[in-house]
């Protein structure tokens, strides 16, 4: 799922199947139901589309729990949309694996979880223009002789016949199983987990001999208190993977809408400051 980038705060939540509500405007009317949202004048119109927004809140920076709060990247990102194209949003916590078919079936209006574009979801759901590139890395123990190596191959090598735990769902999944495309790793065992806090924990325990996670949260993770003297992240790119937003296959509409902000995101900084903050300025 990103680009290479690196920090060292940890808020890893785990909210199963509950919906969160994140920075957006809701009113109540005369019937008791309704929403308000800010246009991109920055006014507020009680007619306003009310879409919701699928994601999975243990994904930090880019969505995790902060307290009853749903923060991060792509929580902004997502309000910054909203405003830009004049809608209001709730967004709706969930596994993981439920989010690309919440999609599809029309039960949320679009997605904004660290999505990797992938030719398996591009049959079930339509992607936005990307707004950012990740990669693949790999969490071992600290002092395994894996955390010397300098090479995507050197590393596929090492892992051939381990045990590597991997978040279901995701991209580190594929990449060892061989799922979506990938090759996959020789005679190794995936161990599918729910979040990668489980994964990392079991690490330590020496149950699995190495995590796969996106950059970003693994360097997260392995930076924290409880973490950073028992594990270490590999800083070599296995992939380079584009995220981006999915909404219902044909819904032109609305992702017409979304390109538009992103593509003005691109231009006028905002990207660049969701990245500053939520990312560098945390390394």
């Amino acid at each position: 799922m990103k680009k290479s980038a690196r920090f060292a705060a940890l808020a890893l939540a785990t909210v199963m199947g509950v919906a969160a509500f994140a920075g957006c405007t809701k009113k109540t009317d005369s019937s008791g139901t309704g929403s308000s949202g800010t246009d991109s004048s920055g006014t507020t119109s009680s007619s306003a589309p009310a879409y919701t927004v699928a994601t999975n809140a243990q994904f930090p920076p880019y969505e995790f729990m902060d307290g009853a709060t749903m923060v991060g990247l792509d929580v902004d990102l997502v309000n910054a949309i909203a405003v830009h194209a004049g809608f209001t949003c709730t967004m709706q916590d969930m596994e993981f694996d439920a989010v690309i078919p919440s999609v599809q079936t029309g039960a949320c209006d679009f997605a904004a979880s660290g999505l990797t574009i992938t030719a398996d979801r591009q049959q079930n759901v339509d992607f936005s223009d990307p707004y950012y590139v990740s990669h693949q890395e790999v969490i071992v123990r600290t002092g395994d002789a894996m955390a010397n190596l300098t090479t995507a191959d050197a590393i596929n090598a090492a892992l051939v016949g381990k045990t590597i735990g991997v978040c279901t769902g995701f991209t580190g999944s594929d990449y060892v199983t061989g799922g979506n495309g990938w090759d996959g790793i020789p005679n190794a065992t995936a161990v599918q987990y729910d979040n990668i806090g489980l994964a990392i924990t079991d690490l330590k325990n020496g149950q699995v001999d190495a995590v796969m996670m996106d950059n970003v949260p693994a360097t997260q993770a392995a930076s924290t208190d409880i973490n950073k003297s028992a594990i270490t992240v590999i800083n070599v790119p296995l992939t380079d993977e584009d995220y981006a937003i999915a909404v219902k296959k044909g819904n032109t509409a609305l992702l017409n809408q979304i390109n538009a902000a992103i593509a003005q995101f691109k231009t006028d900084g905002t990207l660049d400051n969701l990245v500053q903050k939520w990312i560098t300025d945390a390394q």
